[in-house]
């Protein structure tokens, strides 16, 4: 871990910030397959998702990720007071995913730049994917 800027510390945040990205993608990934039986889509979001793991795979092994985690006294785990979402319907929870996922990438896109511009660069297009995608997934939404 010291190795990278700053230790264990932008690992941590990368780690986190993948795994929020991934999060995401599969709610809205799922929403496009089940909901929405939107191949495209659904096959969109399928291969951001694991194209964000590719890219961390690029930046540090597995052990790496897992053996910075923090869990147990990460000031922001559920249930320390920080409120989460109140989205209850399908078209509102999508849209706060997609969002969340925009969020994570651009962490991502930033924090990885001290280790690999190349990583950072894919991250920056990912996001800007999902800016696109967002688009076009709106209307359909807004529909429902």
């Amino acid at each position: 871990m010291d190795d990278y800027p700053h230790g264990g510390k932008l690992v941590r945040i990368l780690d986190a910030n993948a795994n929020r990205a991934r999060e995401g993608i599969r709610v809205v990934e799922d929403y496009c397959r089940f909901v929405l039986d939107n191949v495209e889509l659904s096959r969109a979001l399928k291969w951001m998702r694991h194209d964000v793991t590719e890219q961390m795979n690029a930046l540090f092994a597995t052990s790496s990720l897992v053996q910075a985690r923090d869990s147990e006294s990460d000031v922001g785990a559920p249930g320390r007071d920080i409120p989460e979402g109140a989205e209850t319907e399908p078209a509102q929870i999508v849209l706060a995913n997609i969002k969340r996922v925009q969020e994570a990438l651009r962490c991502l896109e930033e924090y990885s730049k001290a280790i690999d511009a190349r990583v950072s660069e894919r991250f920056k297009k990912m996001r800007f994917d999902l800016y696109s995608l967002e688009k076009e997934l709106l209307p359909i939404l807004d529909g429902r």
